[in-house]
C-alpha cells in the first residue's frame, strides 16, 4: 500500500495540521505503509522521505502545476492520494479530474473555521473542492457538523477520526505545591487564539502568585505586549516564542489555558493534558470534545468572558483540585494517542482501495 500525504507545508510553526500530518506520516511507515509526504513549499530535513515540490508559496499556478507533475510521475491507480489543506485540496481534486487519474482519493479537512464561505467565489471553489473526493475525514464532530451544514450532497462522505499526537508520558506524576502558579497557553499569536480575553482575565489575580508563559509567534505578537504593558501585567504575562520542546514548557505549568474563538481540535490541550495539567477551554466546537468536563478534566468557559478565566483559575488555586483535574485530564489524553489514530487511517485506506 502506498498513500502520498500532499500538503502546502510541513513547518511545525505554521500549525497543528501539519505536526499531525508529520507523526502521522512517521507512524505509518513505522507500521510497514509506503507513506510518502509532499509538501508544496518549506523543505525540511528530519522527516523521512518527504518530498519538496520547490515552490517559495502554496498559492499560485506554479504551485497548481508542480502538484500536476508530482501526480502524474509518482501516482499510480493503485495508490491512495490524501490531500490536506487549501490550497493543496483544491489543487489535488483539479489536477486528478485533469489527469483523469482514477486511484483512491481521500482527504482531511481540519478545521471548523473557512473564510472562503463568506464570499461567492469561496464557496464555488469548495463545491469544486469536495465532490472529487472519495472521503472526507474530519478531525472532531464540531468540523463534521461544519462541513455537513452546507455540503449536504457530500454528507454520506465525511466521517471522523479525531487527531492524534505523539504523547511521551505513559504514567501520571502527582504536581507539587509551588509558591508561584504557573498557567501557559501554546498557539499562534493571532486574534483567533483569543489571547486580549486571556491577558484581560490575567489582569483581575492581582491577589495570586502567578505567571503566565505563552508560546507561540504570529502577527499580534506585539499588539499583546503593548495590551500587557497597558494593563499593568508585563511583569507577569511572558512570551516565549516559538518552543522547540512543548511537553518540557508544560511540564512546568500547573493549568493550561486555551481561549481559542474556534478550533477545530484543539491538539495542544491533548499534549498538556498528558503533562498532567487541567484545562480551562473555550466552550466551542473541537474543544469540546477534547475536554469532556464529564470526566472532570478541565473547564469549559465562554470565549469572551474574562471573568470566567479568572473565576477558574482562582478553582485551581487548590493543589488538590488541580491534581485531581489534571489525573483525569491525563487518563483522557490516551484517547489520542498516535496510535489509535493512525490504525483508523490504515483501516479507511484499505476499504477506500476495495471500493
Amino acid at each position: 500500500m502506498k498513500v502520498h500525504h500532499i500538503i502546502n507545508d510541513i513547518g511545525l510553526q505554521n500549525g497543528g495540521a501539519q505536526r499531525v500530518v508529520r507523526q502521522l506520516h512517521h507512524a505509518l511507515r513505522k507500521d510497514g505503509i509506503d507513506s510518502r509526504l509532499v509538501a508544496l513549499c518549506h523543505p525540511t530535513d528530519d522527516v523521512s522521505a518527504v518530498i519538496c515540490l520547490g515552490n517559495e508559496k502554496p498559492y499560485g499556478a506554479k504551485s497548481f502545476l508542480t502538484v500536476v507533475n508530482y501526480i502524474r510521475s509518482h501516482c499510480s491507480p493503485e495508490d491512495t492520494i490524501h490531500a490536506h489543506l487549501f490550497p493543496t485540496m483544491l489543487y489535488v481534486s483539479l489536477a486528478t479530474k485533469l489527469l483523469g487519474w482514477k486511484g483512491n482519493l481521500v482527504c482531511t479537512e481540519h478545521s471548523t473555521h473557512n473564510r472562503r464561505r463568506d464570499t461567492r467565489v469561496g464557496r464555488l471553489i469548495d463545491r469544486l473542492i469536495y465532490p472529487a473526493y472519495d472521503h472526507i475525514y474530519c478531525i472532531s464532530n464540531g468540523v463534521k457538523k461544519s462541513l455537513a451544514s452546507w455540503l449536504s450532497k457530500q454528507e454520506s462522505k465525511l466521517k471522523v477520526i479525531e487527531n492524534g499526537v505523539e504523547l511521551p508520558y505513559e504514567n501520571h506524576q502527582t504536581k507539587k505545591v509551588k509558591e508561584r502558579l504557573i498557567i501557559v497557553s501554546a498557539g499562534r499569536l493571532h486574534t483567533l487564539k483569543n489571547y486580549e480575553t486571556a491577558i484581560a482575565a490575567m489582569a483581575q489575580l492581582n491577589d495570586i502568585d502567578y505567571e503566565y508563559r505563552i508560546a507561540g509567534i504570529g502577527p499580534e505578537g506585539q499588539a499583546l505586549k503593548a495590551l500587557c504593558n497597558r494593563l499593568g501585567v508585563d511583569d507577569k504575562v511572558h512570551f516565549y516564542g516559538y518552543v522547540m520542546d512543548i511537553f518540557d514548557f508544560f511540564k512546568q505549568a500547573d493549568i493550561f489555558l486555551i481561549p481559542s474563538l474556534w478550533e477545530g481540535f484543539g491538539l495542544a490541550a491533548v499534549e498538556a493534558m498528558n503533562c498532567g495539567l487541567p484545562v480551562i477551554a473555550s466552550n466551542v466546537d473541537g474543544l469540546r470534545e477534547v475536554i469532556d468536563t464529564k470526566e472532570k478534566c478541565g473547564i469549559l468557559v465562554s470565549a469572551k468572558s474574562s471573568d470566567e478565566i479568572t473565576n477558574s483559575i482562582r478553582f485551581f488555586c487548590e493543589i488538590e483540585k488541580r491534581n485531581y483535574y489534571g489525573k483525569n485530564a491525563f487518563k483522557r489524553s490516551r484517547f489520542f494517542s498516535i496510535e489509535r489514530m493512525t490504525q483508523k487511517y490504515i483501516y479507511e485506506y484499505k476499504n477506500v482501495e476495495m471500493k
